[in-house]
């Protein structure tokens, strides 16, 4: 059967390509090309700019690069997308972290321990 792709902002969606460069990315990250696996999500996001994973992922390439700033406002963009994904703020309480927010980086902390509250790798 088919269905029709979900049109929520003003862009195209193409999930499939989005999910092609996805894995892309994924890949160049597992080897540590950092800088080639955020272009990679770049295109991802352009395809499909309403996954929250796209931009939790991105974000973590961007702590990987040392660019914080743009991975708090990747991880923001990941939360705002999806308030239930845990990752967006684990995510962007390591960037906040990183950069000595240690009151903001530890109330995205407790917000990943209330959605995940049986994970015992979250307590760590």
């Amino acid at each position: 059967s088919f269905s029709a792709p979900q049109m929520e902002t003003d862009g195209v969606v193409d999930a499939a390509g989005a999910e092609a460069a996805k894995a892309e990315a994924n890949a160049l990250f597992q080897q540590k090309h950092y800088a080639k696996a955020l272009e990679a999500y770049d295109r991802a996001i352009q395809l499909n700019a309403n996954n929250a994973v796209y931009f939790a992922n991105r974000a973590f390439a961007h702590i990987r690069l040392e660019e914080l700033g743009s991975a708090v406002a990747d991880a923001t963009e990941a939360i705002r997308i999806d308030p239930t994904y845990a990752k967006g703020y684990y995510r962007r309480g390591s960037a906040n972290m990183l950069m000595g927010k240690f009151k903001l980086a530890l109330k995205d902390f407790k917000q990943v321990a209330r959605a995940n509250p049986k994970d015992p790798h979250v307590r760590k």
